[in-house]
């Protein structure tokens, strides 16, 4: 309720758009930060409040100023003011970007299991249009922000707690990155939306794809994790321990087979997540996740 009083609030203030007023730029910024903020808040939250879409927009206010990226050979200024896919906008902004994706997944995993007259597989599905968002996203994502690229693992502890504004977003982006498309293809939301679908055949292809892509960024998660113990560096955004819970109900799930070997090792990394969500229980709605 007070994140939707806010929201219209933002409207009513002008900070919807790049103001044209004679601003100093510390204002001008603020003004920027309050509005992007407010509107993350409300992405995350999958609250239902008309979301904007980003990639249309031309008159938004302008993306907040991120912190440089550590590394010693990027060279260029970030480009806070650019809209082009071609300029580097910030770390910042390639988050907000992808939390509108978020954001489509939520909405479309509370439908769960109620009737579509198009199956996931057809291209017109909203299964397939949030897929294609979520691939168009990776092509506006600058190579400087991308996990190779980064080399966060060969960072010291005191090179990464001393520029911490830069990789906190970071880890954000990485963990939100792999969190859509398991929450987008996760198996009990896949079964429930199958079972309500009345098809003679559901396509072998469709199903062994939404498979590869379960096991493929349910072990990123838990090598994001792993880096993040390895290193040492504390996180203390609750977001992050609500996307490794998404994880933990797909190990869950997934542990309950017959073979005893699939079953231990789906367990062990359902106990891994469980551990990192619980260092983010004194937050109340993750304590109901530990729960």
């Amino acid at each position: 309720m007070h994140g939707g009083l806010a929201i219209s609030l933002t409207h009513s203030a002008g900070l919807t758009s790049e103001s044209q007023l004679s601003f100093a730029e510390m204002a001008l910024e603020e003004r920027r930060r309050c509005f992007w903020g407010l509107y993350l808040l409300k992405t995350l939250q999958g609250a239902d409040f008309g979301i904007l879409d980003l990639t249309g927009e031309e008159n938004l206010p302008w993306y907040p100023e991120s912190a440089r990226t550590p590394n010693e050979t990027d060279g260029g200024a970030i480009a806070a003011n650019g809209q082009s896919k071609n300029q580097d906008t910030g770390v910042i902004a390639c988050s907000l970007q992808l939390s509108e994706i978020w954001f489509k997944i939520t909405r479309y995993a509370r439908r769960r299991g109620k009737p579509s007259k198009l199956p996931p597989w057809s291209p017109q599905s909203e299964y397939a249009t949030i897929m294609a968002e979520q691939m168009e996203s990776e092509t506006r994502m600058p190579n400087v922000h991308r996990f190779k690229r980064a080399q966060f693992s060969k960072k010291s502890i005191e090179d990464l707690n001393a520029n911490r504004d830069y990789w906190g977003p970071w880890i954000y982006l990485q963990m939100l990155y792999h969190t859509n498309l398991c929450l987008l293809n996760h198996p009990l939301l896949l079964s429930l939306r199958l079972r309500n679908f009345k098809a003679p055949i559901i396509p072998e292809m469709f199903l062994q794809s939404t498979a590869d892509l379960i096991s493929s960024h349910t072990s990123w998660v838990i090598h994001l994790i792993g880096m993040l113990e390895a290193k040492s560096f504390r996180v203390t955004d609750p977001f992050l321990g609500h996307c490794v819970a998404i994880t933990a109900t797909i190990y869950l799930q997934e542990s309950f087979v017959e073979d005893a070997a699939v079953r231990e090792r789906k367990m062990e990394n359902f106990t891994k997540c469980l551990k990192f969500v619980r260092g983010f229980q004194e937050w109340p709605h993750v304590g109901r996740l530990v729960s």
